[in-house]
């Protein structure tokens, strides 16, 4: 088996924000008593890793010689963003101080890609997550591809934009206000998408099993949180949710909610 090249098209991460779970991806928003916070989403892709590998009739993925190689890699989005030509004023105020990180240690089943984006207000943080796709697509991974390293190796994370990255999420909206959290689906806007396009139904039989799983922290105890899915902490400052894929197909009025804190 020839190594594993792991190439990704940020069109790919765009459908990954879009569809909000073609892998395990976990969202977490902290929220502080300010107001401020930090948005995080981490997508876990060792799964597809042993996929491909299943389908590979020439050796095991344990064979590979990149099998016990640890890259662990962080970009900050602060050069990159200031030097972009695609991205609008509003983009690089809000992206330039995130980052990126991607770990890959198959030995350890570990494989995934980080994002953290910090806000200073809930308005802020309602347009970071309405623009992330589209921010992701505007930026110049030129800076991301790198190039050779000091030893003449080339272990750049290796990403190319595409138009399809162009847009806003128009499915999904994040509202935070004085004392509640809300994430919710635009179920119209999606129920047009799904009757256009089919690839959301294909993908619910090939990643059954999959979830997407959202964490929120909250600066003071939930009061409301009447959802199904909603798994609230002790302290009752942490709700995290677990939505299986399939209710995006099936059960869509499920993917929205509301905290009240």
């Amino acid at each position: 088996m020839k190594p594993i090249k792991f190439t990704v098209p940020v069109w790919c991460l765009g459908l990954l924000f879009l569809f909000s779970s073609c892998f395990e991806i976990t969202e977490e928003f902290t929220i502080t008593d300010q107001g401020s916070g930090d948005y995080a989403m981490k997508i876990d892709m060792y799964r597809m890793i042993e996929m491909i590998s299943a389908l590979d009739d020439k050796g095991k993925l344990e064979e590979d010689e990149d099998f016990r190689n640890l890259t662990d890699t962080t970009v900050l989005f602060n050069d990159i963003v200031a030097q972009s030509e695609k991205m609008t004023e509003e983009e690089k105020r809000l992206f330039g101080p995130g980052s990126m990180r991607m770990r890959m240690l198959l030995a350890e089943k570990d494989f995934y890609f980080s994002f953290r984006f910090p806000f200073e207000n809930s308005s802020n943080l309602t347009r970071l997550y309405q623009l992330t796709p589209g921010a992701l697509g505007h930026m110049d991974y030129d800076k991301l591809n790198g190039g050779e390293n000091k030893e003449g190796k080339d272990d750049s994370f290796k990403a190319s934009p595409s138009s399809e990255m162009a847009s806003s999420n128009p499915y999904f909206e994040v509202v935070a206000g004085n004392g509640f959290f809300e994430k919710k689906l635009k179920q119209e806007e999606w129920k047009i998408h799904l009757e256009k396009d089919s690839t959301a139904l294909k993908m619910t039989e090939l990643m059954e099993g999959s979830f997407m799983t959202t964490v929120v922290h909250l600066p003071s105890r939930v009061k409301k949180c009447d959802h199904p899915y909603a798994e609230i902490s002790r302290d009752r400052k942490t709700v995290t949710f677990r939505f299986p894929f399939g209710d995006y197909v099936s059960k869509p009025e499920l993917l929205s909610f509301r905290i009240e804190y």
